[in-house]
């Protein structure tokens, strides 16, 4: 594999800092970003890259930005530095009118996202969405039926819809909704909550079609998975025994579906999703 440096505005959030891989790097030098930077905001001094990833940079055969929180100081340092490597931006979230701003670009050589939808719609590269093998629950006995944790995003209602299903088939759910910051909990304690769960639900939003994290829980942790996602019928992993999708399979039946065993998926099919597979993709 080639040298590859991926910068991230924050690289130990969510699943991201379980990863073994000594390639993932954060845009400043601190745990502490969101105080950092607003300070930085109000001396001016936000654009300076401050990551201990310039000191290595040079060495670097390919970058990989995220579309969040893109730095444009950044890309001009790696240009300036690194004047020969191929510089990549990968779409981890729907585009629209705001990010799409990105593709104008001149000095980034290839755009990815992890939506097929979008692939097509703005003439990018299509990178599947990733996880990894590097994180292990314990096989232990569920308690809930069924866990949530996300933030509102416009989704409440469908949330709220999906748990008085679960409520009217005497299922047992833990469903948190995120409406402010005394809400949070650590992803530690959130993989408690898969851990502890049958099944996952998955509500996404803006007409998402590229599968969520949540579809990758689901696949790594070999959960059950209710989503509102149809296009996740086209993906490989996809198994009516083990994937529910609202408003294509039938609420009657969702406590024969949570409560039947999970069928093994192809080990190959969960590899494919791996963050070591994901990041050679970008070498083709």
């Amino acid at each position: 594999m080639k040298n590859v440096m991926i910068i991230k505005w924050q690289a130990n959030n969510y699943f991201v800092k379980y990863i073994k891989t000594n390639n993932i790097y954060q845009l400043y030098n601190t745990d502490n970003y969101e105080k950092v930077c607003n300070y930085m905001k109000t001396i001016g001094f936000l654009n300076i890259p401050l990551g201990k990833w310039t000191k290595k940079v040079k060495n670097a055969d390919m970058i990989v930005f995220f579309d969040s929180f893109f730095n444009y100081s950044a890309l001009k340092y790696v240009k300036e530095n690194n004047p020969d490597a191929r510089v990549c931006l990968y779409y981890w979230n729907k585009m629209n009118d705001d990010n799409s701003e990105l593709l104008k670009l001149d000095d980034i050589d290839d755009f990815y996202t992890f939506d097929p939808e979008d692939a097509e719609k703005y003439g990018i590269k299509y990178n599947e969405q990733f996880y990894t093998t590097d994180i292990k629950l314990k096989n232990k006995r569920p308690k809930y039926d069924v866990c949530f944790l996300g933030r509102d995003k416009g989704r409440t209602s469908a949330i709220e819809d999906a748990k008085k299903h679960f409520d009217d088939n005497n299922l047992n759910s833990d469903i948190r909704i995120i409406t402010s910051e005394k809400d949070f909990i650590s992803y530690k304690k959130y993989l408690k909550m898969i851990e502890n769960s049958k099944c996952i639900l998955d509500i996404v939003s803006n007409n998402q079609k590229g599968t969520s994290l949540r579809g990758m829980e689901s696949l790594f942790f070999k959960k059950k998975l209710i989503t509102n996602n149809s296009n996740i019928a086209n993906y490989d992993f996809y198994n009516k025994n083990n994937i529910f999708i609202i408003g294509k399979d039938n609420w009657k039946n969702i406590s024969k579906f949570i409560n039947s065993n999970y069928e093994e998926i192809d080990q190959d099919i969960v590899l494919k999703y791996d963050f070591k597979n994901w990041i050679k993709r970008f070498e083709k």
